[in-house]
């Protein structure tokens, strides 16, 4: 006969064999998308819900079950940084700086983020772009030179409804490396 510690042993091994199973028909079964799957989100992730091209809701952290018909994207919620290298741009007083920028952004709204663009940083960073020389013809050489905060400020400002139609938000901007070039020259025809 066999002795009580035999047969906790053997009923333990087949407890694990039988959960051990479980997992592995729930995971099969969930490939064949009749079972629903249960899926983690960390903590400084959202998730969008999809079922087809439409957004059900958006979770929060932790366990989710998602049908077969739906899919769970996850967003990265944390602060990443970014870089503009260093540009020519005129100034209102005719005159030419160059300056690099640098800063970070955030999503804001995993929904937009998700939906409005197939590469939502790389549209706010086109948005960069194009805003970066609007705003340096705002300021004066010697104002962007001395207070480049003021001039990084206009930069945001200028930039939050782009940022917002993909569900970003840039959360700091800071102007580097500036220097003067000089001034354009505006060639004048003599009078006849």
């Amino acid at each position: 006969m066999a002795n009580s510690f035999d047969v906790l042993a053997g009923v333990a091994v087949e407890l694990a064999l039988i959960v051990l199973a479980g997992t592995v028909l729930q995971r099969i079964l969930g490939k064949l998308s009749f079972v629903p799957s249960r899926i983690k989100l960390l903590p400084f992730n959202r998730g969008v819900l999809l079922k087809g091209d439409s957004v059900v809701k958006v979770v929060e952290p932790g366990y989710h079950w998602v049908r077969p018909s739906q899919s769970l994207v996850p967003v990265d919620m944390r602060t990443k940084p970014f870089q503009v290298s260093a540009r020519e741009l005129l100034t209102a007083d005719d005159g030419v700086i160059r300056a690099a920028f640098g800063g970070e952004y955030r999503v804001s709204d995993p929904q937009l983020y998700i939906t409005q663009s197939s590469d939502a940083f790389g549209a706010l960073y086109v948005a960069l772009e194009k805003v970066i020389p609007s705003a340096s013809v705002e300021f004066e050489t010697d104002t962007i030179l001395n207070t480049p905060s003021l001039f990084a400020e206009r930069i945001v400002e200028l930039i939050e409804p782009r940022a917002a139609q993909y569900g970003l938000r840039v959360t700091s901007l800071e102007v580097s490396n500036s220097i003067s070039l000089g001034w354009v020259m505006k060639h004048v025809e003599p009078e006849r």
